[in-house]
């Protein structure tokens, strides 16, 4: 029996501190809870806490401090004020003209500046580090004698902080260099964690990663970058509002950091490194692992991950679930550049996604040649779409007693200038990986309005037209519009399949998209539920939407001769769909045998090669409408 997830409702995430802590642990991004994390090195604590901490002045003792005057005095005193206020790293330069070069030697945490001095003024060295990359983040403080405004002014233009007049104030002075340093050091916290979970970012992932494959490089150690992602949060926010999206990757963050915590200082750690975690992007985070000595390794550790990583609670009646999948690539084995193993750490990571939710995977070079084929067809689908060389074609659709064409399948046909053309489902799932799958779907529906508008026109005897419409790239919402319009025109409910594909989990789906799916059902149109039997097609549909057909993916057809079990199966999902009173269709037949089976199932109809290759709209009505002709049987 497997083991429910642990639920998370005895904590809230709504608590954001409002001012500096108190004495006792910092605040979280997860208030303390009863599992709350134990460690510091791996907490993740919020910006606000970070501001306070540097606030108080003691995380700043060791902050570098440099001071450029051309008074030795002047630098020899200022640096007696800083010392009483428990500052201990100083470096000065009392030559203007070595004081960039300085800078770039050893960049200081802030640069306490002379205006007027020979050779190069403080302006000009303002100049200058404003143009250079390395420096131009630099906080500088302006200590001067002038007291003219418009010389401030232009200091605070030129990019000065805060700006003191001589003779300087001791406590002032501590004042400000304190508040530049917290501003600087919280800025520096913003741009290398995130906000909502308060984790190093990429930037930061980036960063370690590099020092860690340094050091393999040098020690030979092996080690892996783990990839993890939840599986199908788009839904997620899409049903239940982003909200609760940023809910789960809250209590992901706290779940993964308290994983890998355990693991500092133990086997998959180095002398100099230790394991950590990361915010990489979107729904993905990741995880260092600076030694891991063999993929067995690495999977007791994905093992562990993908247990605690599985998140359950309860929010205003809604009970939420998520899981996560995991892509892991191992250096040097699969590389040993930052960026490279970032990425076939993702890609391993989507390839595990592909796979099911829950699930893992480690890198390839098939998944590298598959993915980077995939990406070069898509950017080749964009092309075609924008120069109108993607088709509308039509596949019979046959009863299974009679071998009558009784509807047609709309399919999107894309016949590239090299390789074998692309329709049907292959080019539905290939349109959604790119940005072009709502304009595609929109584009299929009016063509197939076009279509049926023509054959009433020419007095061709009509049958049904089937429309694949994937969830994922048009809403049910928007077809209701489009069809409603559709019937204003003029057109008949009656001529019109709406077949819905990669539909999500009935719990994630929004309240006005089952509506929406009513709608058009009581409006007339049969509406079916596409590739059944796919991915993560849920039996729990079936019961909920007003459905009248359901086709069966191809797949249960080919798995049929692969055993009893197979069969079994294929025979038992057509019996239970007819049972329900609904419309059980085949695809993807392709020998006299497949249509025998279908036929003693029980299946109601089919369609496949078996019948005809997909036609263009004329071929398809002067062929199967006009002249009736009958497939091999």
């Amino acid at each position: 029996m497997s083991k429910s997830p642990p639920r998370d409702d005895d904590f809230s995430l709504d608590t954001q501190p409002s001012g500096p802590p108190s004495s006792g642990p910092p605040a979280y991004v997860f208030p303390p809870g009863s599992d709350k994390l134990e460690g510091e090195a791996l907490i993740a604590i919020s910006p606000k806490d970070l501001a306070w901490t540097h606030r108080s002045g003691a995380s700043l003792a060791d902050a570098l401090i440099m001071m450029v005057d051309d008074e030795e005095l002047n630098i020899e005193m200022t640096q007696a004020f800083l010392q009483e206020a428990g500052y201990v790293n100083f470096t000065s330069q009392s030559d203007s003209r070595r004081a960039i070069d300085r800078m770039r030697e050893r960049p200081p945490a802030v640069l306490l500046l002379d205006l007027s001095m020979p050779h190069v003024s403080g302006m000009d060295i303002l100049d200058s580090m404003r143009a250079d990359r390395q420096l131009r983040h630099i906080p500088v403080i302006v200590l001067t004698s002038t007291i003219e405004p418009q010389v401030k002014l232009q200091a605070l233009a030129a990019g000065a902080m805060d700006f003191l007049s001589k003779p300087v104030d001791p406590s002032e002075l501590a004042l400000r260099l304190r508040n530049t340093l917290s501003a600087s050091a919280y800025r520096d916290f913003l741009a290398q964690h995130d906000p909502l979970t308060g984790l190093p970012n990429r930037v930061a992932y980036r960063k370690f990663a590099t020092e860690v494959l340094d050091r393999s490089s040098r020690s030979g150690q092996p080690g892996a970058l783990v990839h993890v992602g939840v599986d199908k949060l788009g839904p997620l926010n899409d049903a239940l509002g982003r909200s609760i999206g940023d809910q789960i990757l809250q209590r992901l963050a706290k779940r993964l950091a308290s994983s890998v915590e355990t693991e500092v200082g133990g086997e998959l750690s180095t002398s100099i490194h230790q394991p950590a975690l990361f915010r990489f992007d979107g729904d993905e985070f990741a995880v260092v692992l600076p030694h891991v000595e063999s993929q067995a390794l690495a999977a007791g550790f994905i093992s562990k991950v993908l247990e605690e990583a599985t998140i359950s609670f309860n929010r205003a009646g809604i009970d939420v679930f998520a899981t996560c999948s995991v892509g892991i690539a191992m250096f040097p084995h699969d590389g040993a550049e930052a960026g490279d193993l970032m990425n076939k750490a993702s890609l391993a990571m989507k390839k595990a996604k592909e796979g099911g939710s829950n699930n893992y995977g480690f890198f390839s070079p098939t998944i590298n040649d598959a993915a980077a084929k995939r990406l070069n067809v898509a950017a080749e689908l964009r092309r075609a779409f924008a120069h109108q060389q993607i088709d509308l074609r039509l596949e019979p659709r046959l009863d299974a007693g009679t071998s009558r064409v009784v509807a047609a399948e709309a399919v999107l046909f894309w016949q590239r200038s090299e390789g074998a053309p692309i329709f049907g489902d292959e080019l539905l799932d290939l349109a959604g990986a790119t940005d072009v799958g709502r304009a595609l779907a929109e584009w299929s529906i009016e063509q197939v309005l076009k279509v049926v508008e023509n054959w009433r026109r020419k007095g061709v005897e009509c049958v049904p037209v089937r429309m694949a419409i994937s969830i994922e790239q048009i809403s049910a919402v928007e077809v209701l519009e489009l069809m409603r319009g559709a019937l204003k025109y003029g057109h008949e409910a009656k001529f019109f399949i709406l077949e819905w594909q990669h539909m999500p989990a009935p719990e994630a789906m929004r309240q006005r998209e089952l509506e929406a799916i009513t709608e058009l059902a009581r409006l007339g149109f049969a509406t079916a539920l596409g590739r059944f039997g796919h991915g993560e097609s849920s039996l729990a549909w079936l019961g909920r939407l007003p459905l009248s057909q359901v086709r069966l993916d191809a797949m249960l057809l080919r798995d049929f001769e692969r055993g009893p079990k197979f069969a079994l199966l294929f025979e038992a999902a057509i019996a239970f769909i007819q049972r329900l009173g609904m419309t059980c269709v085949v695809s993807g037949v392709t020998n006299l045998q497949q249509l025998v089976v279908l036929r003693r199932a029980g299946a109601a109809q089919y369609q496949g090669p078996v019948v005809d290759q997909p036609l263009t709209a004329n071929a398809f009505a002067f062929k199967r409408l006009v002249m009736k002709s009958k497939p091999i049987i």
